[in-house]
């Protein structure tokens, strides 16, 4: 099995107006990475990056030992009932060598993370692959986790509910987000519209249920 290559995101801190632990971080595709505030990361050089329609462009496809990824350290989680963790991402795959590649995580204290790849038709949990949801390939797709504990989180896709699941234990220490091709083993075609993510108040899209079905999600886990 390809190895996962655990890593971190990225960007700059904008502080949400009137609470010190809300935050906003967001990468918009219309430079590189290491350009505004993000840690590069590869192996065996790199992929061939460019930028087309205000996305970045990452092509891996020259060696499947190629990984390319972007990191940035988390700078808070949430601390009270009104506040949730949000990642939300704009992607498309074109191509895949492999079983998968590109992908992008969030690391929490203690070492409890959640890893989600993206192939061209499916965008699955890495520790748990039966929690997936299908996608349209040659399409771009909006894909936002929210998270009221960094324990337990909801995946929609283009503002649909796809899954719900549990944040796994044990991996490397530290608080991070990563994002890019992930995977020594794989190789791929993929485009980044955005990456962004933070501690804000109430998602705005139906919050009660989200929070429900992510601590339904963690107790049949932990149950299992």
């Amino acid at each position: 099995m390809p190895r996962i290559m655990i890593a971190f995101l990225f960007v700059v801190l904008s502080a949400a107006a009137g609470s010190a632990g809300q935050y906003w971080v967001a990468y918009e595709g219309n430079d590189l990475p290491e350009n505004v505030g993000q840690t590069r990361v590869t192996s065996y050089g790199g992929g061939v990056r460019s930028f087309e329609d205000g996305a970045l462009v990452l092509d891996t496809r020259a060696s499947t030992g190629i990984c390319d990824w972007y990191e940035m350290p988390l700078t808070g989680v949430p601390t009270g009932p009104d506040e949730f963790f949000v990642l939300e991402w704009r992607m498309r795959v074109d191509q895949l060598i492999g079983h998968q590649d590109s992908a992008i995580s969030v690391q929490a204290a203690g070492g409890w993370v959640a890893v989600f790849q993206v192939n061209p038709d499916v965008v699955q949990s890495a520790y748990a692959p039966q929690l997936n949801a299908p996608l349209s390939p040659n399409d771009f797709h909006t894909f936002r986790v929210v998270s009221p504990d960094m324990r337990a989180y909801t995946l929609s896709v283009d503002g649909v509910y796809a899954f719900a699941g549990s944040f796994f234990d044990g991996l490397l220490p530290g608080e991070c987000v990563a994002w890019g091709d992930g995977v020594q083993g794989g190789a791929s075609l993929s485009r980044w519209d955005f990456v962004r993510f933070g501690v804000v108040p109430e998602p705005t899209t139906a919050p009660v249920l989200l929070v429900i079905l992510s601590l339904g999600a963690l107790a049949r886990t932990r149950g299992s």
